[in-house]
């Protein structure tokens, strides 16, 4: 029976709208969703205490309580420190009143003090040089008739007040709840789950719970060593300004952390007030100011990206935008639980082939090979990224290498296009130019000491047809005179008559010659009947490019000559046959599996 398949307009349609009413779901719902969510993360991280604990000798409910207990005396002693601190922050504002009052009436007036003398200075000289006798009258403000003050209504507030508190109790009731039965279950709860899927597929969900689970503990693990590295130096750098209690500034400002974005915000808030209201002078607050700048670009430019990519397996721009989207979709909470969250669907994508377009979406790993990368910036005429490219896979592989996985496929590529008619001859001109610029350049780093001198005579590159057969044998004949061989190309316009004339009066050793497809086979096999006859003792090694083994093996049948389909194979070939001479060789013999020297300029 087979399996009827939606047009694709269709089939996008049912993904968008499936898309929105997921979307809508988590929004409407959100009241369920979030203390879910929430004892999800909590139980990721409460885990391996109590694993650890049941290693200990303890049962798995006494286990999953100390830690779920672990986890109230945390978070509780954090909120009645941050409370206390807070209300004692509070009491001491009176008596700090005189120097807020001064700061304010700066910042009121911004006529006293030297910056505003130094202003009136400048204002006085220019207006002198534009011949003005004398200053504006000020304008007169228009008095503003105060409004209404508005009756307080002290048990609204209060009533919204404890309505508050009563629903962020109520909510941490059942998340820690839920934690502890997760914690008790957790292993039924994983079973549960693998069977969901069926038998056929319990090497993969457990492969994909694995992964979750330890991107997930990797992430928070990551994040609370960039918090300890951001809380460490915030308080060591508070106690040397002077901001009283340091250390526990240090240490909020390390927990407010692990809600993205928001948290650092809230952390530096109240010491920057602080240090504005202790201090008399500007120096202290601007001090404190310029440590949390200077800790914040640090940890999101260097540390937090290189991390929490590694980590997660999720891409910078992910993480930004899951931060965007989930505190959309849930505010606050949703801001802590984007990273989580969006870690859950990435591994998603990598093991439910309908979901692959979350991997590719927010993954680590590159959308595009490299070689696709190389062949869309040239056909979009991107010479710069093109190079970068071409450079960042010289990081790790060798010339050679390159020219076989990246620039042969790209031109081959290329070259297709133009025959079908999708692309023009500009697209084939700027990629011959820029391959034969890079390659140019490549080979010119190439140190002298590297290089061996040849006595012998040059080996001839012979293009088959067209200009990409052109750009390749310069490419190959470039990395060969690189190295000290010598080298001549001739031009794909010479015809075939032409060519066997001329090699009669050359003294080469060597004959190489490049066809790219369509018409490759039939052109090589003519170039090869021709030189063959003419020059029966020069060896010729035939490059086809892009050719399937049917029909290498087919040419490979009615010649003599040596049929290659790799950079790499046609100079080890090259430098084969000019060590040993040709009578050696056994005629119709298959490539050489002599790898070809290392070109130095790609390792």
């Amino acid at each position: 029976m087979q399996e009827s398949s939606l047009p694709p307009v269709v089939s996008r349609t049912c993904t968008l709208v499936s898309f929105v009413v997921i979307v809508g779901i988590l929004y409407w719902f959100r009241d369920l969703f979030i203390p879910l969510a929430l004892s999800v993360l909590l139980t990721f991280l409460l885990a391996p205490v109590a694993t650890r604990l049941e290693r200990l000798g303890a049962g798995r409910i006494v286990a999953a309580v100390c830690a779920v207990a672990l986890a109230i005396l945390v978070v509780g002693g954090i909120g009645y420190t941050f409370t206390g601190q807070l209300a004692d922050l509070a009491n001491q504002l009176p008596q700090y009143r005189a120097t807020i009052s001064k700061k304010l009436e700066t910042i009121r007036h911004p006529n006293i003090g030297p910056f505003s003398r130094a202003t009136a200075t400048i204002s006085g000289l220019l207006d002198e040089m534009e011949g003005k006798t004398s200053a504006l009258a000020p304008l007169a403000e228009t008095p503003k008739s105060p409004l209404p003050a508005q009756p307080a209504n002290t048990f609204d507030f209060v009533r919204t007040l404890l309505g508050q508190v009563i629903s962020m109790l109520g909510t941490g009731a059942v998340v820690f709840v839920c934690v502890l039965f997760f914690l008790i279950d957790r292993n039924d709860i994983r079973d549960r789950l693998i069977s969901l899927t069926g038998r056929q597929r319990f090497h993969t969900t457990t492969r994909a719970l694995n992964d979750a689970g330890q991107r997930v503990s990797s992430y928070l693990l990551m994040q609370l060593v960039v918090n300890v590295l951001y809380g460490v130096p915030i308080a060591l750098g508070l106690f040397l300004i002077g901001i009283p209690n340091a250390g526990l500034w240090g240490l909020l400002c390390a927990i407010l952390r692990f809600v993205p974005y928001l948290g650092p915000i809230l952390g530096a808030t109240l010491p920057i007030i602080l240090s504005f209201a202790v201090f008399e002078g500007w120096t202290q607050p601007i001090l404190t100011v310029g440590l949390f700048l200077l800790m914040e670009i640090i940890s999101n430019n260097l540390i937090e990206p290189w991390l929490y990519a590694s980590s997660t397996g999720l891409s910078k721009t992910a993480i930004i935008l899951a931060a965007i989207f989930w505190a959309w979709l849930w505010g606050g909470i949703g801001l802590l639980l984007a990273t989580p969250l969006t870690v859950c669907l990435a591994v998603m994508g990598k093991y439910i082939p309908q979901l692959g377009f979350l991997d590719v979406l927010l993954g680590t790993r590159s959308a595009m090979a490299p070689s696709d990368q190389f062949y869309q910036r040239l056909l979009a005429f991107r010479e710069d990224e093109a190079t970068t490219v071409a450079r960042d896979f010289l990081k790790q592989h060798s010339l050679v290498e390159l020219c076989d996985l990246l620039l042969v496929p790209a031109l081959i590529q290329i070259k297709a296009g133009l025959n079908e008619g999708v692309l023009d001859e500009r697209h084939l001109e700027f990629a011959c130019d820029n391959v034969d610029e890079f390659m140019t350049e490549q080979t010119a780093e190439i140190q002298p000491s590297n290089r061996t001198e040849s006595g012998t005579g040059p080996v001839v590159f012979v293009p088959a047809s067209g200009i990409i057969d052109e750009t390749i044998v310069r490419m190959m004949s470039g990395m060969l005179e690189a190295e000290g061989y010598s080298c001549e190309t001739l031009s794909s316009q010479s015809l075939a008559g032409e060519i066997v004339t001329d090699m009669s009066d050359r003294a080469c050793v060597q004959i190489c010659i490049s066809a790219s497809p369509p018409l490759a086979q039939r052109k090589a096999r003519y170039l090869l009947k021709r030189l063959n006859g003419a020059l029966p003792n020069v060896p010729v090694v035939t490059a086809i490019w892009g050719a399937s083994q049917d029909r290498v093996e087919r040419l490979r049948a009615v010649t003599s000559s040596v049929v290659v389909t790799s950079v790499r194979n046609a100079l080890a070939e090259i430098k084969q046959n000019l060590a040993f001479p040709s009578q050696d060789r056994v005629p119709g013999s298959p490539p050489s599996t002599l790898e070809p020297d290392k070109i130095a300029a790609g390792g």
